[in-house]
């Protein structure tokens, strides 16, 4: 087989996979379809990288052990849509929405029953950090 009748076999690989891709075929990227209910998130997921689109809801449980105190890097991409009220021996919950596209972090920090206390024990804090990227 002589190069010219490679190049043309490759020619004919690529059109064909550009018209399976244009007519929904194998090639074709999966339509991506937004989740209906949170996607629940618990403290083991803590330093991990989450993907939300606009709309998209997720529900950050963390253990009723620790008091817990969420922050979030900028409320305009992730805000509080339901919850985010912890009372002493009961698990936090928080529903956040994701609002606009970019990059956002939602940190917690725990603190012991006994932390709040004075004189304050000397049990460590837990912490929980999570990268949200939001787009479109």
């Amino acid at each position: 087989m002589q190069v010219r009748d490679i190049c043309r076999v490759l020619r004919w690989i690529v059109y064909l996979g550009l018209v399976a891709g244009c007519v929904g075929g194998p090639l074709a990227a999966p339509t991506a379809t937004r989740r209906a209910e949170p996607l629940e998130v618990r403290r083991d997921l803590s330093g991990q990288t989450l993907r939300l689109r606009v709309g998209e809801r997720l529900r950050l449980e963390l253990e009723e052990y620790y008091l817990w105190t969420v922050t979030i890097s900028d409320a305009a991409l992730l805000g509080l849509a339901e919850g985010g009220e912890q009372a002493e021996g009961q698990i936090y919950q928080g529903v956040f929405q994701a609002l606009e596209v970019g990059e956002v972090d939602l940190n917690a920090t725990g603190d012991t029953p006994c932390l709040r206390n004075n004189p304050h024990c000397g049990a460590p804090q837990a912490t929980f950090r999570l990268t949200v990227i939001v787009e479109p």
